[in-house]
């Protein structure tokens, strides 16, 4: 169960949640505490988070190269951090719940109090790395593609760590070399009896955790606007009936192309890329798209952040200025921040467009399937075929299949897991 910043509760922590704190145990009985849903919840979102991250780090590896699309390595950047976060939290956390003292020595419990505070902030920070990314991108796209690189990528992310650790690592250690209660009377916990550590806490609890989510709602808020800018602007005078009308049109004018059974195979080159009659887009088309996409991605990350983190960093907060017992608020609040960690993978893998299209192409699949289980859909589809399709448009058919088939191959398995 995580217990981050547990110990700033003082007399107010709950002793069914963090049994470790309750003391020095008087019976062998005492030494273990019954199986309840918060181990076992634990092993099943470690297992989930452990494998999506490691397998959403291989696709993004095989797809993209750090150097020609230095954004990758803020997603990496990502991953790795939660799963150095629950590789090093979470079987401290299962041990913590089921054993009423804390009997694996001091170095166990640093590395728990590790996983708590620099890593659980690098998570935080992490997701503010990506979100400011995107606001810089729309905001001041030319700056952007000019300036941003891969070494001001690994720049950004190697300061970002470095701060975290600076910031939350300085408390840390001094609680381990002067601070720190005896394990066995007083439990896994930081001490924040101590006036410079209780200030160290509140002042880190708002520049770590509360601050960048803050952030986060805020930079969103101007992507947002600036996206509905230019999608006013790209769609004309007329707004989005313009944009849509101009788009049907041209679908129309590449369908015609194609009557008869003799598919156009090149169109007029437009910018260099070739505009096909089987239904390729405009380039301005296709970035468009991307950036609807993109920004569809970003929406869903930062609303699973304001959803899953903000009830846990208010019930943190809160238990810095009050001794009222917030144990429900707690549970609450462990189980939507444990959840994050799984959904981030997830929403990472929705960048990439052969993850997208395959989810879209499964979905489109289960809609006809159902329309084909209805019985006047039955019924139609035992007529003969009124004008069998020319040989030309077959063959053209079973390619784009082959190479499809080709694409998905890889993202299959992937697919499958993140479902």
């Amino acid at each position: 169960m995580q217990c981050l910043n547990d110990t700033l509760m003082l007399n107010s922590t709950d002793p069914a949640l963090c049994p470790n704190q309750t003391g020095n145990a008087s019976t062998p009985a005492d030494l273990a505490a019954p199986w309840t849903y918060a181990p076992i919840f634990t092993i099943i979102v470690f297992t989930l988070v452990v494998v999506s991250n490691v397998l959403v780090i291989m696709l993004l590896s095989r797809k993209f190269s750090f150097s020609s699309r230095p954004f990758t390595l803020y997603q990496v950047n990502l991953m790795c951090a939660n799963l150095l976060f629950v590789l090093a939290q979470n079987p401290l956390d299962i041990y913590n719940d089921l054993h009423a003292t804390w009997a694996i020595g001091e170095g166990a419990c640093s590395l728990y109090l590790y996983a708590n505070y620099p890593l659980a902030a690098g998570v935080v920070q992490s997701h503010l790395l990506i979100t400011t990314n995107r606001l810089w991108a729309m905001t001041f796209p030319h700056h952007y593609r000019t300036h941003h690189s891969l070494r001001v990528a690994g720049a950004l992310c190697a300061g970002m760590w470095v701060y975290v650790h600076v910031c939350l690592g300085s408390g840390w250690i001094l609680d381990a070399a002067y601070y720190r209660l005896p394990v066995l009377t007083g439990g896994c916990n930081l001490n924040v009896a101590v006036p410079g550590q209780r200030l160290w806490g509140i002042i880190t609890q708002f520049l770590n955790f509360n601050i960048p989510i803050f952030l986060m709602a805020v930079a969103y808020l101007r992507i947002y606007v600036d996206w509905r800018r230019r999608q006013a602007k790209a769609a004309g005078p007329n707004g989005e009936r313009s944009l849509y009308m101009a788009t049907m049109q041209k679908r129309s004018r590449s369908a015609s192309d194609s009557e008869g059974g003799r598919p156009t195979r090149t169109a007029p080159t437009v910018s260099g890329t070739a505009t096909t009659g089987g239904g390729h887009s405009h380039p301005s088309e296709v970035k468009a798209r991307k950036n609807v996409h993109g920004f569809l991605v970003l929406t869903l990350v930062t609303g699973s952040v304001m959803v899953n983190w903000i009830p846990s960093q208010g019930y943190y907060t809160a238990v810095l200025f009050t001794d009222q017992d917030l144990s429900t608020l707690f549970r609450v609040s462990w189980i939507l921040w444990s959840l994050q960690a799984a959904l981030d993978p997830f929403f990472m893998a929705l960048m990439l467009d052969d993850v997208r299209l395959f989810l879209a192409r499964r979905l489109r699949g289960f809609e006809r399937s159902s329309a084909d289980c209805a019985p006047g859909r039955r019924r139609e589809k035992s007529r003969p075929a009124s004008s069998p399709p020319a040989p030309e448009v077959e063959r053209a058919n079973e390619h784009d299949n082959v190479q499809d088939d080709f694409r998905w191959k890889t993202t299959l398995q992937a697919c499958v897991l993140l479902l």
